[in-house]
């Protein structure tokens, strides 16, 4: 099934906030409770078990919430799969963004050496639809060890670590911060590493 990142992004999240509701449910059941009024002769016979009964209600209902949202949640991240499309409108390439989610083998290579860097389960495939060829450049900042641009013929499918920038319009800058320390490298001894797909 093809989504947009948003829409995967509002399933995960929202997976997620089921969880800690389903928690709160349980902690909230599990509060201790005041004392119990003397009964009197206006007090209804079996009050104090309706509500003890209500409290084992919402711990079943919120521990059982938590688990069933906790394994969804996993489930949609673990069979998520980063897509990049390339189409041809009108003699212009177009280029989009999805999310796969179902089996991770959905996707195939079309060349036996489909793998550029080192590419593991969150690789994100780049599939070209088009009749014109597209190139991934790898920009090294710091240590980083520059690589040829890697072509992607027409109608390829290529896998890839990722894709960072996206098109001619979307290229690496010349220096990146990195999380460390928020300073700005170029030629420093951190290596990082950045994936434009782009076309001539």
């Amino acid at each position: 099934m093809l989504l947009a990142p948003l829409l995967y992004k509002v399933m995960l999240y929202g997976a997620l906030a089921l969880v800690v509701f389903g928690f709160a449910l349980l902690k909230i059941a599990n509060a201790p409770k005041p004392a119990p009024p003397v009964p009197s002769a206006t007090t209804a016979p079996g009050g104090t078990q309706r509500g003890a009964g209500k409290r084992i209600a919402m711990s079943l209902g919120g521990l059982l919430g938590a688990m069933a949202a906790a394994y969804a949640a996993f489930t949609i991240y673990r069979h998520k799969t980063d897509v990049v499309f390339v189409e041809d409108h009108d003699g212009k390439l177009i280029a989009y963004r999805k999310v796969w989610l179902g089996e991770q083998g959905h996707f195939t290579a079309t060349k036996d050496s489909y793998q550029w860097g080192y590419v593991g389960r969150d690789a994100t495939w780049i599939v070209n639809t088009t009749t014109r060829p597209l190139r991934i450049e790898f920009a090294a900042y710091g240590q980083g060890t520059p690589t040829a641009p890697r072509p992607i013929d027409a109608g390829e499918t290529l896998a890839v670590t990722q894709v960072d920038y996206l098109g001619p319009d979307d290229s690496p800058p010349s220096s990146i911060k990195v999380s460390q320390d928020g300073e700005s490298i170029s030629m420093r001894k951190d290596a990082a590493f950045r994936y434009w797909l782009t076309w001539d």
